[in-house]
């Protein structure tokens, strides 16, 4: 009787042992998989996040879906003294002509931040240099990057109402845009910019050899539209396309006669004032 009970003991050890066994073991399996699910979806690409992007209040008939836009995504990280303003055309933009419909912001701002945050992409609040109040920004990221949903209520302009866009980048381009302001900044005779701009935008145009880029800087006082140009990737400082003041502004710049000069080089081969210097108008 004692040995009956010493092998039924034993063998109730041992189905234990067993069970234990295969316990670790399928945890071992499923796991894994579960936290590469995770990191998966922490590190959708920029167009993956794009196409599968779907909330209730951007899917009725009330909004047309564009995929063929682009956009300027606005961000700042904390290492940073100043924000940048990017172009990507990573985005979709929701519009809709219906002046009277109610304002959605808030609520297509919440259904956003959970469709991100499904996808590993949480909220973020980087410092946004936004002068409009009526332009409204939530900016989601995680390690590779950066979602922004830009939001407005009121009427945009005759025929369209307000919109939502939403637009990704990935954050290695975010890093080089830094580096190009950055370099540009060092260039000889660039003007000393101190502290107190808060947002830049770097827009270049290139033909053949012949490039130029102009560094927008804002601050809340403040705005410069400092030219670079170059050839054969020799880059140079050349001015502030709105340093003339009123004396030299037109529509859309204040260039002053030297600035002018700089920009009429022959070396340049009219590519840069085909481009800057406004043409006067002719006379009927």
């Amino acid at each position: 009787m004692k040995n009956q009970t010493k092998e039924i003991i034993i063998a109730t050890i041992g189905i234990i042992l067993l069970i234990s066994s295969l316990t670790i073991f399928i945890l071992k399996i499923v796991m894994p998989r579960d936290n590469l699910s995770k990191k998966a979806n922490t590190e959708l690409s920029v167009a993956e996040t794009l196409k599968t992007f779907k909330i209730s209040s951007l899917s009725n008939n009330e909004y047309t879906k564009q995929n063929d836009t682009s956009a300027l995504l606005k961000y700042k990280p904390d290492k940073e003294t100043f924000g940048i303003s990017i172009s990507t055309k990573n985005t979709i933009l929701f519009s809709t002509t219906k002046v009277s419909k109610e304002k959605d912001t808030t609520i297509v701002q919440t259904q956003t931040t959970d469709f991100m945050d499904k996808r590993g992409l949480i909220v973020s609040k980087p410092k946004i240099y936004n002068p409009s109040k009526e332009l409204k920004y939530k900016t989601f990221e995680n390690t590779k990057t950066v979602c922004q949903l830009l939001s407005t209520d009121k009427t945009v302009s005759s025929g369209q109402s307000h919109f939502h866009q939403l637009s990704c980048i990935d954050k290695s381009d975010i890093s080089n845009q830094y580096a190009s302001i950055k370099k540009l900044l060092t260039k000889d005779k660039t003007p000393q910019v101190g502290s107190s701009f808060v947002q830049a935008l770097v827009i270049t145009n290139s033909k053949n050899n012949i490039k130029y880029s102009i560094l927008n800087l804002n601050s809340d006082t403040k705005r410069q539209r400092l030219l670079f140009a170059s050839v054969d990737e020799k880059w140079e400082y050349l001015g502030d396309l709105i340093g003339g003041g009123e004396k030299y502004a037109n529509e859309k710049n204040s260039i002053t006669p030297e600035l002018q000069t700089k920009i009429n080089n022959s070396k340049y081969k009219g590519f840069l004032a085909e481009n800057l210097i406004e043409k006067p108008a002719t006379k009927k």
